[in-house]
């Protein structure tokens, strides 16, 4: 644990040092350590909780592209604006938006990071199999247009 503060503060004081912005973002968020969730998240009232097994496998970079995801949340207001729209499909496209921002600005994300690449390749795979479902007779419903 005591490795996963130091990332933690090593990231910060880097952030710092070259996104202020950010930098400032971050400190006014409050970490939790949390072992129940696979990655990170951040709820409204900016609390994140990590899961400090993943954390130790960033890179500093990595870490560092991480809690700006997280901060961007909030800053965007992706808790606001979500409404009434499917939290799956909203938390996915809100993490490929921020996540295209962050690549776009030079931050080295995670490998494993959501891309709108991924999500047309997804399109693709779905089309294909709802064609070969139309073709064997299959019936099903569109969930949304």
């Amino acid at each position: 644990m005591v490795e996963c503060k130091e990332k933690l503060l090593r990231a910060k004081v880097q952030l710092a040092r070259k996104e202020p912005f950010f930098a400032y973002l971050v400190s006014l968020l409050q970490f939790v350590w949390d072992e129940s969730i696979q990655t990170i998240s951040i709820n409204p009232f900016g609390v994140v909780r990590v899961n400090p097994k993943y954390f130790e496998r960033l890179s500093d970079r990595e870490a560092q592209a991480v809690l700006c995801h997280e901060v961007l949340h909030c800053a965007l207001e992706h808790f606001l604006r979500r409404k009434g729209r499917d939290k799956m499909l909203w938390n996915v496209a809100v993490d490929v938006a921020v996540n295209e921002l962050l690549d776009s600005s030079g931050f080295s994300l995670p490998k494993e990071a959501l891309r709108y690449h991924q999500l047309e390749s997804w399109k693709k795979q779905l089309d294909a199999l709802k064609a070969d479902l139309k073709r064997r007779g299959v019936q099903f419903r569109e969930l949304s247009k």
